[in-house]
């Protein structure tokens, strides 16, 4: 960043391209993990459902 307490528009891009690029790698952890989650319960189901011979 700029010397002192002086920010640039390019600072001020600079940062929100970081804040952007952290969101979008925390959502993609979050559906990741949840499709994972997802995954071992429908395998956790069939798994049962073949366990009662249905």
């Amino acid at each position: 960043m700029s010397s002192g307490t002086t920010r640039t528009l390019t600072d001020l891009f600079d940062e929100s391209i970081e804040t952007a690029r952290i969101a979008l790698e925390d959502s993609i952890d979050v559906f990741s993990a949840d499709g994972i989650s997802d995954a071992v319960d429908i395998a956790a189901l069939e798994r049962n459902r073949r366990a009662r011979g249905r």
